[in-house]
C-alpha cells in the first residue's frame, strides 16, 4: 500500500527551488495559491505518473491515478489514504496504465475511472466495490457526471456517449469522427455538456434534446482538454502549440488566444510532444467566481493564473517539479486547487 503521508523532506528543498526559479525566470506576483499537501500518488514517482484527479462534491476527498490502473482516494485535510481501486484488467505494474478519467458523482456515492482498452468503472465510495462498467474495449480519457445527476457521459473511441441514471441507457452519441474525444465537462447547471478530441475540434451539445449547438476548429489540431466557466459564458480549450483558446458560449466566437510559452524540453521518459514549441497545455482549470482561468502543461511544471476581461497573466507558480508536465487539474467546491502530473505526485493548493 502506498504511503500516503509522503510529505518528504525534500519537497521543502524543492519548494525553496520552485521559489527560486520564479524569482529568477519571470515577474513577481501576488501570491493566490499556497501549497496545503503534496503526496506521493505514483510509487515510482517521477518515473510513474499521475494522469487524472477529482474532488468529492463536499470537497473533503480527492482521488488520484497512478500510472499503474490504481486510483486512489485521500482526506483533503490531512492527505490520509481512504481508498484505493484497480481499474486495470492486465499487468501494467511498471507503467502503461493511465487513468485519465475521474469523477465523483453529485451526490458523493460514486466515482468513475476510464482507461483505455478498458472503458469506464463506477465504483462505490464507501466500499471500492464495482458499481456498472460502460464501453468495455474502448478508450475513455474523459468521463464526467451531470450535476443534476441525471446522466453521465463517457468518451468512447471518438464517441462521447450519454447514459442515463440511474439505469446506464444510451441516450445519445455525440460523434468526433476525426480523433478519439479526450475530454467531456457539464456547464454547472447541466444545460450543456462540451467535449473535445485528438483532431481538433471543440463541440458543445444541448441535453434537452442533444443537439450539437456549437462546434469550434481548436488551430493547433490536438485539444486535450476543455473546461465549462461556471457562470455560463465560456469555454476553455488546450492543447497542442503551447495554445489555450476561450471561446464565448454565446456565439462560439474565440473570446481570448492564450499562449503558454515554454522552452523547457521533455525528459527521458516522460510524455513527449515533440520540441518544446509544438508541447500541449494538457489542462485548464476555472476559480468557482469564474474571475479566473488556471492553465498547466508543455515541460516546466509551470501553471498559469489568467484574469478574465483582459486576460492577463496574475500569478504563476510549480504545479509539478520544473521539467514534470502537468497533466490534470480540478479545484474543490472550497477552492482547492489539485494538480497532478509527470512527477507522480499530487499537488493541494489553498
Amino acid at each position: 500500500m502506498l504511503n500516503p503521508n509522503c510529505f518528504h523532506s525534500s519537497w521543502l528543498k524543492a519548494g525553496f527551488l520552485f521559489s527560486l526559479i520564479a524569482a529568477v525566470s519571470g515577474p513577481a506576483f501576488a501570491e493566490m495559491f499556497v501549497l496545503k499537501h503534496r503526496i506521493q500518488v505514483d510509487e515510482l514517482g517521477p518515473a510513474g505518473a499521475s494522469d487524472g484527479c477529482a474532488f468529492s462534491p463536499d470537497g473533503k476527498i480527492v482521488a488520484a491515478s497512478d500510472n499503474r490502473g490504481v486510483t486512489s482516494l485521500y482526506r483533503v485535510g490531512n492527505g490520509e489514504l481512504l481508498l484505493q481501486v484497480n481499474h486495470a484488467e492486465y499487468d501494467v505494474s511498471k507503467s502503461g496504465g493511465e487513468t485519465n478519467a475521474i469523477d465523483f458523482s453529485p451526490d458523493g456515492k460514486w466515482f468513475l475511472t476510464g482507461m483505455n482498452d478498458t472503458g469506464c468503472k463506477i465504483w462505490d465510495v464507501r466500499s471500492g466495490k464495482l458499481v456498472m462498467r460502460l464501453g468495455n474495449g474502448t478508450s475513455t480519457d474523459g468521463a464526467a457526471f451531470s450535476p443534476d445527476g441525471r446522466f453521465v457521459a463517457v468518451a468512447q473511441d471518438k464517441l462521447a456517449v450519454i447514459y442515463s441514471l440511474p439505469d446506464f441507457k444510451v441516450v445519445a452519441e455525440i460523434d468526433h469522427t476525426e480523433g478519439e474525444c479526450n475530454m467531456i465537462d457539464w456547464a454547472s447547471d447541466s444545460s450543456v455538456f462540451a467535449s473535445c478530441a485528438g483532431g481538433g475540434t471543440v463541440k458543445v451539445t444541448r441535453s434537452k434534446d442533444w443537439k450539437v449547438v456549437h462546434e469550434m476548429e481548436f488551430p493547433a489540431r490536438r485539444v486535450k482538454g476543455i473546461r465549462l466557466s461556471p457562470d455560463g459564458r465560456y469555454v476553455a480549450a488546450c492543447g497542442g502549440e503551447q495554445r489555450v483558446l476561450v471561446y464565448r458560449l454565446s456565439d462560439g466566437k474565440v473570446a481570448a488566444d492564450l499562449p503558454h510559452p515554454s522552452i523547457v524540453g521533455a525528459l527521458e521518459g516522460d510524455d513527449n510532444d515533440g520540441p518544446p514549441a509544438r508541447a500541449n497545455v494538457e489542462a485548464v482549470a476555472w476559480t468557482n467566481d469564474s474571475r479566473y482561468l488556471i492553465t498547466g502543461g508543455t515541460y516546466d511544471g509551470r501553471l498559469r493564473v489568467w484574469r478574465v476581461g483582459d486576460w492577463t497573466v496574475v500569478d504563476e507558480f510549480q504545479g509539478q517539479a520544473f521539467n514534470r508536465q502537468v497533466e490534470y487539474l480540478r479545484i474543490s467546491a472550497d477552492g482547492v486547487l489539485a494538480s497532478v502530473g509527470d512527477e507522480g505526485y499530487l499537488y493541494l493548493f489553498n
